[in-house]
């Protein structure tokens, strides 16, 4: 609810950033017959759809994904570093443009909490991208 998600129109592949040790929604999706992947370095279940791993230290590659979900786990950390007087912000700036290349054209990254920080340099700076601020959540789609 808090990421407004209608499973019913989840552009695929989906890839749930910072799933959780269990993977709920991921399973969720998959037994839904969407093509859903989970990440997270807690994983207690690892299996050839879930893996144990690191996002921030995990390539995104270009092209690749139709809908990429996070909730809590990016913003959460990408906030932290960011209000941090030593925090390596710049590195999740970049995971960040690196996470929206990943999307296919039409994709969209949906996460919660917002990052208005970012999401005021994405909209002016590149049109490549639409933001939608909601209320908890934000979405950003790949235009071009």
């Amino acid at each position: 609810k808090i990421l407004e998600i209608d499973v019913n129109t989840l552009k695929q592949p989906v890839l749930d950033v910072g799933c959780g040790e269990r993977a709920g929604f991921v399973h969720f999706l998959r037994q839904h017959g969407i093509e859903a992947y989970g990440m997270d370095r807690n994983l207690t279940d690892p299996a050839h759809f879930l893996w144990k791993l690191n996002w921030l230290e995990s390539p995104f590659p270009a092209n690749t994904w139709g809908t990429i979900i996070s909730h809590m786990a990016f913003s959460n950390h990408f906030t932290h570093h960011h209000v941090k007087a030593d925090g390596a912000y710049a590195q999740y700036a970049r995971k960040y443009m690196e996470i929206l290349h990943s999307l296919k054209l039409g994709g969209s990254f949906m996460y919660s909490p917002p990052l208005p920080f970012i999401e005021k340099i994405v909209t002016t700076a590149n049109q490549s991208f639409a933001v939608e601020t909601r209320e908890r959540s934000t979405k950003v789609v790949r235009l071009r």
